[in-house]
């Protein structure tokens, strides 16, 4: 996630990541201007598991649409 954050990747997916592995992360990627999304496309909440779209907006609407619907 923090790769999409400084720029070195473009998109990330990752299913059944526990809150300890996204939730530093997903500040940072926020921080940054990116989008945390879960696979229906909606904010991710702070849930015990989650699957995670990580990118910038374009990026992560792309993600959601073509690979996860």
């Amino acid at each position: 996630m923090v790769h999409v954050a400084c720029g070195r990747i473009d998109g990330y997916l990752e299913n059944h990541l526990k809150l300890w592995d996204y939730a530093a992360g997903t500040l940072i990627v926020r921080e940054a201007g990116g989008e945390v999304l879960d696979y229906g496309g909606r904010n991710l909440l702070m849930t015990l598991e989650g699957n995670v779209v990580v990118g910038n907006p374009y990026i992560s609407s792309i993600l959601v649409q073509q690979y996860l619907r």
